[in-house]
């Protein structure tokens, strides 16, 4: 649990160095919030097995700096026991089925009108059900829970498309992608493993930019009634 607070501590030190408030022209303290969301489907290898981590993620981006908020993440991992019969076909067929969620926090190194980099940290807490079948019979023959708390770390890329021909909608989209590393920091049970690199790519949507939109549409209706 010490590591898990010094991460913890970590990312809030992080978090004050970065600038949660921002000051404008006057003076005034004050904090730009808009909201963010991420399709976050994560390919990774569990006890050797290539699987697909399915997940999602939601929280605000502040201040044009930084992202925070939290995500959900599940799979099922189906895999041959060890044991072996005569013939050399397993006895056991096996199903983990495995959800965590996370907090985390994203910082931008560069950000840019059609391309941005960020670094992704992130903590949380899973919960794993192991489930055993009899392969010849399919009876369940045993269940075992597990509890796990998981750290990560990674390195995101994205593109924005650009408002090509003036239709500005075309820039709430892009591709993004993410590598990292996802560490185990805290088990009750040596079986748990789920330690390794991940990697992402897919499309995303910059909600921030049709937040942008929406006030710029609003505005340029709001001057055009003035000047009528």
């Amino acid at each position: 649990m010490r590591k898990a607070f010094l991460i913890g501590f970590g990312m809030l030190v992080s978090l004050h160095a970065s600038g949660f408030f921002e000051t404008d022209s006057t003076g005034t303290r004050k904090t730009r919030l808009k909201p963010t969301t991420d399709f976050d489907q994560r390919f990774s290898f569990i006890k050797g097995n290539s699987v697909n981590i399915w997940g999602y993620r939601g929280g605000l981006l502040i201040n044009d700096k930084y992202k925070l908020g939290i995500g959900g993440y599940f799979l099922t991992h189906r895999y041959d026991g060890n044991r072996v019969d005569h013939s050399g076909n397993p006895i056991h067929r096996l199903e983990d089925h495995l959800w965590f969620g996370t907090v985390y926090y994203e910082p931008f190194l560069i950000r840019r009108e059609t391309w941005e980099m960020s670094i992704v940290t992130e903590a949380g807490y899973g919960r794993s059900t192991l489930e055993v079948f009899d392969e010849a019979s399919g009876e369940n023959v045993r269940t075992s829970k597990r509890g796990f708390i998981p750290v990560g770390a990674g390195l995101s890329a994205s593109y924005k498309v650009p408002p090509l021909f003036g239709i500005r909608p075309l820039r709430w989209f892009g591709l993004n992608g993410l590598v990292g590393y996802r560490k185990t920091i805290f088990r009750n049970t040596p079986r748990t493993d789920y330690d390794g690199f991940f990697w992402s790519i897919g499309t995303a949507i910059f909600l921030d930019r049709i937040v942008d939109d929406v006030k710029y549409w609003r505005a340029k209706k709001k001057r055009s009634s003035f000047a009528d």
